[in-house]
């Protein structure tokens, strides 16, 4: 019996779809929360001492984050409380207002593609195939933990150099991104340490969230196995 009669719509396919779309989901998730949940950045005002290294105090600081996010989340008119900024620095800020979108954007698709498959499998309206009795999102985080492997080794011998590269990558050919802090405040209040923590936050979010894909599919592998020893399941596993 061929593959499209045995497995209901071609398991393959679904398993390669989601061997995409989990890692994709992963990481613009992690991505979102530092970008989005305001609160992750109030909360580091004070314990990095951002109102002494940029003198400005913690209300104007807030203030200006919300304009930007405000500006770039919800395309509200572009300021920046009371902090001054130049033409190449709002170029800037629109040039974002695309990237965090599709963040979001990668983030929802994703998701609802891994939700409509799972609902389809569960109620045996499709098949996803398992590879050497591994789940398909297995294979994906392992992809992405890899990848986040190799970026965190980048960091920590050269985080500035990765932050330069990252910015290279998603502004290609621009440079209003390197800001002058006599000119463009807003910098001020986005320090290193800031970013480093943000970095973290995203590579525990997308260790903690594969490491649990690899666990649940070593722990699928066994009790698979076992099944297929028994004569319950064929030789083409299927997550259903």
């Amino acid at each position: 019996m061929n593959e499209k009669k045995q497995g209901k719509f071609f398991p393959t396919l679904w398993a390669i779809v989601l061997i995409v779309a989990v890692p994709l989901f992963i990481l613009s998730f992690a991505i979102l929360l530092p970008i989005a949940f305001r609160p992750f950045y109030y909360w580091q005002i004070d314990p990095l001492g951002i109102p002494q290294s940029s003198g400005f105090t913690k209300a104007e600081i807030i203030t200006a984050f919300d304009d930007v996010l405000d500006f770039i989340w919800f395309h509200a008119p572009f300021k920046m409380g009371n902090l001054s900024y130049t033409a190449e620095g709002k170029a800037h800020f629109e040039d974002c207002v695309f990237l965090f979108h599709f963040d979001l954007w990668v983030c929802v698709i994703s998701g609802a593609i891994i939700l409509l498959l799972f609902i389809l499998a569960k109620t045996k309206k499709l098949r996803i195939r398992h590879f050497f009795y591994f789940p398909a999102a297995f294979f994906g985080a392992i992809v992405l933990l890899l990848f986040i492997g190799v970026l965190a080794v980048y960091a920590i011998i050269d985080f500035d150099g990765l932050f330069t590269l990252f910015h290279k990558i998603c502004f290609p050919g621009k440079d209003n991104w390197i800001f002058d802090p006599n000119k463009d405040q807003f910098v001020l209040l986005l320090p290193t340490s800031f970013m480093m923590n943000a970095g973290l936050y995203i590579g525990g979010c997308v260790g903690t969230l594969t490491l649990v894909c690899i666990i649940h599919g070593i722990v699928r592998k066994v009790l698979d196995k076992k099944q297929q020893k028994r004569g319950k399941l064929c030789r083409h596993v299927y997550y259903y």
